[in-house]
């Protein structure tokens, strides 16, 4: 007898690719009795909401609560099945998606899958370079192996043991989950046959302001763990966290040197506005016009 398989999906505002998603979903080849679906709109507000509402046999429930762990620990806790299986809007799995979930946890109490991406430019090329570089680490590196939330399924058992997602990790939740797994001496499993198709982001912004998100989170999680537990999981974040640190004091001086810049350049305005009758003298003109420029040089 197949094993009852819950999916939790998080959506916000992806009214392009949540139907696709659904629709993959709808399609296993997998006995319809013996999995659900459920949908977490974390309040989205474009047609999200529209779009989900035409499909039958889905769970959808709202989590106001932003970030996506808030999502999964809002669908994990309406879930009945054995094995909690996760993926994203922004993915359409493979038919075959259930079965090879349901075949790898008969051995394994987690399994993470592979990821293909869809790439429509040069950046979303640029994405999937950068997760095939990171598949080459999980094949040489076991400690390494992640829960990638876009492809992944657990024993409903490992919740117990581990808890749920960290809600104050919005960007890298998966990956400090899975490192507490590896500290329970929970095996991942990792099955190249488990196939998800994830549409990368095409925008470039988009790109820089997850890095830098993630960048906030790995801080978060040095501070959460031990300094052996960051050394065995996360080596990178030490020297990643010190560069941010470092990066974000830079940031904040730009930023300040271009409001002050601002600032003496609208007083320079309103001077002008001011005093204008004196702008014909050239004794004050050239006084007034050499301390703002000496203002000026200390920013």
């Amino acid at each position: 007898m197949p094993k009852k398989i819950s999916i939790i999906v998080p959506v916000f505002n992806d009214e392009k690719n949540i139907g696709t998603c659904i629709i993959s979903l709808l399609n296993q080849d997998y006995l319809k009795k013996y999995y659900e679906i459920i949908i977490v709109d974390n309040n989205s507000t474009d047609d999200t909401k529209k779009i989900i509402k035409k499909f039958k046999n889905i769970n959808y429930v709202i989590e106001k609560k932003p970030g996506a762990s808030a999502s999964r620990n809002k669908g994990l806790k309406i879930t009945k099945g054995d094995i909690i299986a996760f993926t994203d809007s922004d993915c359409y799995v493979e038919k075959n998606w259930l079965k090879e979930i349901e075949k790898s946890l008969k051995k394994n109490d987690a399994v993470v899958g592979y990821s293909k991406g869809v790439n429509y430019n040069k950046v979303a090329e640029f994405v999937d370079d950068s997760y095939e570089e990171l598949m080459k680490d999980f094949m040489e590196n076991e400690n390494l192996v992640r829960l990638d939330t876009r492809n992944c399924a657990v024993k409903k058992s490992v919740f117990e043991k581990v808890n749920s997602f960290d809600e104050q990790i919005k960007f890298n939740e998966d990956t400090e989950f899975s490192a507490r797994v590896k500290e329970k001496d929970i095996q991942i499993a990792f099955n190249t046959d488990m196939i998800v198709n994830h549409v990368n982001p095409t925008n470039l912004f988009t790109v820089i302001k997850k890095a830098r998100n993630r960048m906030n989170d790995s801080e978060k999680i040095i501070i959460k763990h031990r300094k052996e537990f960051i050394q065995k999981y996360f080596p990178d974040f030490i020297n990643l966290s010190f560069k941010h640190r470092i990066f974000k004091k830079c940031y904040k001086i730009f930023i300040f040197r271009i409001i002050i810049k601002f600032i003496l350049n609208f007083t320079l305005v309103i001077l002008m506005i001011l005093f204008y009758p004196f702008i014909f003298n050239k004794r004050i003109s050239k006084r007034i016009f050499r301390l703002l420029k000496q203002l000026g040089s200390y920013c």
